[in-house]
Order: C-alpha cells, then structure tokens, then sequence
C-alpha cells in the first residue's frame, strides 16, 4: 500500500514554491504530492458529511431524480 510522504518544511515549502513560481515543474509536481495528505484529509471529512446529507434526499420510488444528491 502506498502511503503519503511526510510534510515539507516550512523551508522546503518555500524553496519549493519560489522554484514553481519559477516556471519549474518538478518543484510544482513536488509541492502537488506533498499535499496529497492534505487533500485527502479534506476530501474525507466533506465526503462523510455529503453522503449523510445526500441520502436524506434519496428517494427510492425515484431513484433517476435523487441519484444525483449523493
């Protein structure tokens, strides 16, 4: 299984980003993996609160016009 890599440093973080403003995109493909845990984070903590949400409209004589809430 593959894991996420461990935060940048705050010193790495903004060499990284002075590179990408840069125009270099290896540093800006290295910044976009480094945050991938943050993302992820985010992504699990809306989604939960979405589904929850969506299935209180899920009607299930009508499920072509409620799919689209969950």
């Amino acid at each position: 299984m593959q894991t996420f890599h461990h935060p940048l440093s705050p010193e790495e973080e903004s060499h990284y980003l002075q590179k990408a403003k840069a125009g270099d995109l290896s540093a800006r493909n290295i910044l976009v993996e480094y945050n991938l845990r943050l993302v992820a984070h985010i992504v699990k903590k809306y989604q939960t609160g979405n589904l929850h949400r969506g299935s209180d409209f899920h009607r299930h004589d009508r499920p072509d016009q409620s799919d689209q809430y969950i």
